[in-house]
């Protein structure tokens, strides 16, 4: 049984018949507001489907053809398959099907019949002449050679042949991929009297049961699709190609509008910044210049945005060119997604083309920038990646890259393995680097280690905390230490919390061991000793005497000798076998010192938990040797 899912568009100027056609195919009306029936004109999206002669069903989407209603139109036509654009015998082209046909090339639609309605109202000749015009405008365009097929909805010809037109063409379209993480551009919100919030859209990739978790972005609101529909028929499960109506759970009306997508929660990131391609048309009535406004229209959203022209000061008529998009709000789409631009004002479609990164590099203005961007246009999933983890020059979590790619866990997961080990795509504790960007890293903390050396030959080595909040807090964390432990199993850097190079060892000189047994000889059973800066010290070598234990540091400026350390505790262990508790007067009269000198004393054997203090008094915890 084929299974392969199609959505069927009407396009076409104002008046031409499209949703007299629809009728006429399927037996209902898409106008379903109020004023569409009083004043005989589409205005908004209509809905229906088609069953084909084989028993297939396709969803129809009715476009309106009013030139006032164009954002209307473009909010359905993203997810047409098979166009049907109608133009009336009595009329021919006219400006919207000129429009109309514009939109759909520049949306990248492949398939698609003439329709010539309203035969039934003129004569042969006049019939003819109006073949041959449209033969000649559809040249150049994906209609040059597509079926025309002429019909009448009154008298009923043509309506057959016109079904069957509609099933050779569904024959060539292609299976939309439903492996793929699902996505719906909203195009209708409404509520349903004990349902609440309901949303209209075509999936356009990928699967939704009942029951999943969906968001709506750019809003990342949370919901859940509590039920489903196709073809005003409830079911369990839709996949990519079909309409579909989804009752949202917990969500207001009033909180989601068209222009928002559906996708599986943390899949999008949105953006309001996109590299892209622009092509604009060749009868457009403007150019684009950099710091221009214009409206975009992705998906069923249309959004303002200002131009930055890249690698030249212009695209004029029948051009294209690279463009750095800013939009006054947050969008959700993806990478390779196609658009159409129009003018600010007076309103005209002037162009569109293709979104080459949907999260580009904040800076633009990069030498061969340009060039980076015309080898993305056509990059494959695998070069993409590639170019996403080169240019991050950092690592990045598996999820991100998921997003930033517009792949699902599982296709970056088959794509690593299509890959292989052979490249330089390095995946390690949930992250992803690229090999260049490790050998840069390796050769930045390298540098830093060896310079530390340098300035400290003395310590064992620089503290890895320092080293990332001094050189690479704007790394992730989690990353900073995934590249540290593949360096350091590779021996490039060895250490845990204090990093050095292979082969470093510390070396005392002759002058500093020389002011080491000076400093140990006056200290030697000193238990009121001087400073220790009073020595005039250089600090890497006091901390280098405290971490070799020469020297136990009691607090700031004072330290004492190891020996030192172990009579201080001998005399305190002698007090405790004598009474459980010990005051700092005690301890003071038995070793004959400065109450300063026994407070910071016994501090410092509180601090090692050899006591703990009881109010006035010490008790002892514990007869560990004092460190």
């Amino acid at each position: 049984m084929n299974m392969k899912r199609v959505i069927i568009g009407t396009a076409g100027h104002i008046d031409h018949g499209k949703t007299t056609l629809i009728r006429a195919l399927t037996g209902r009306n898409t106008d379903r507001l109020p004023e569409e029936k009083k004043r005989g004109i589409t205005i908004d999206l209509g809905f229906s489907y088609f069953e084909l002669p084989d028993g297939t069903r396709a969803g129809i989407v009715d476009v309106p053809g009013h030139e006032k209603f164009i954002k209307n139109m473009l909010a359905g036509a993203a997810g047409i398959d098979i166009v049907l654009l109608v133009i009336a015998a009595d009329e021919g082209i006219m400006p919207q099907t000129k429009e109309h046909l514009h939109i759909l090339q520049l949306l990248g639609t492949k398939h698609g019949i003439v329709v010539i309605t309203k035969t039934d109202m003129v004569e042969e000749e006049w019939l003819d002449m109006v073949k041959e015009d449209i033969a000649d405008y559809i040249k150049n365009t994906f209609l040059e050679h597509a079926p025309i097929v002429e019909v009448s909805a009154i008298n009923g010809s043509g309506i057959e042949e016109l079904k069957g037109a509609i099933l050779e063409e569904y024959k060539k379209v292609d299976q939309k991929d439903t492996q793929r993480h699902f996505r719906i551009p909203i195009d209708r919100v409404f509520s349903v009297h004990g349902y609440g919030t309901v949303i209209t859209g075509t999936l356009m990739s990928g699967k939704i049961s009942t029951g999943d978790e969906l968001d709506i972005y750019p809003e990342n609101l949370s919901t859940k699709a509590r039920n489903l529909q196709v073809h005003d028929e409830n079911v369990p499960l839709v996949e990519a190609g079909e309409r579909v109506a989804i009752n949202l759970s917990s969500l207001k009306v009033g909180e989601v509008k068209r222009g928002m997508v559906v996708a599986p929660p943390g899949m999008c990131m949105c953006t309001d910044s996109l590299d892209c391609k622009i092509t604009l048309l060749d009868d457009s009535p403007f150019i684009i210049k950099s710091n221009q406004r214009i409206r975009l229209y992705v998906g069923s959203a249309e959004v303002m945005a200002r131009t930055s022209v890249l690698g030249g000061v212009e695209i004029k008529q029948g051009e294209s060119g690279f463009c750095r998009l800013k939009l006054e709000e947050d969008v959700a789409c993806e990478r390779l997604d196609r658009f159409v631009v129009r003018s600010y004002s007076p309103l005209y479609t002037i162009g569109g083309g293709m979104i080459i990164n949907p999260y580009p590099k904040k800076r633009k203005n990069i030498p061969g920038y340009e060039d980076e961007l015309r080898s993305l246009e056509n990059a494959s999933d695998s070069d993409f990646l590639r170019y996403v983890l080169s240019s991050a020059g950092r690592p990045l979590p598996l999820d991100k890259v998921s997003v930033l790619c517009s792949l699902t866990a599982s296709e970056l997961s088959g794509l690593l393995s299509d890959i292989g080990s052979g490249s330089k795509i390095i995946s390690s504790e949930g992250y992803l680097v690229y090999a260049d960007v490790l050998e840069n890293f390796k050769r930045k903390i390298t540098k830093s280690i060896e310079d530390f050396h340098n300035r400290h030959s003395l310590k064992k080595g620089i503290s890895k905390e320092v080293l990332y909040s001094g050189f690479f807090k704007n790394m992730e964390r989690n990353g900073f230490d995934m590249m540290l432990n593949i360096l350091r199993n590779r021996g490039d850097i060895k250490g845990e919390n204090l990093l050095s190079v292979p082969g470093f060892e510390i070396s005392v000189g002759g002058e500093d061991k020389k002011a080491m047994g000076k400093v140990l000889s006056a200290l030697a059973g000193d238990f009121m000793p001087p400073s220790i800066e009073s020595f005039g010290l250089d600090e890497d070598l006091i901390d280098y005497m405290i971490e070799e234990g020469f020297l136990i540091k009691i607090d700031d400026g004072l330290c004492i000798t190891s020996d030192t350390g172990k009579q201080l505790k001998s005399v305190l262990l002698s007090l405790f076998g004598r009474k459980d508790g010990i005051t700092i007067a005690e301890y003071r009269d038995a070793l004959d010192i400065s109450r300063k000198y026994a407070l910071a004393y016994l501090e410092y054997f509180d601090k090692i938990k050899l006591t703990r203090r009881a109010g006035d008094v010490r008790i002892l915890i514990k007869g560990d040797e004092v460190k």
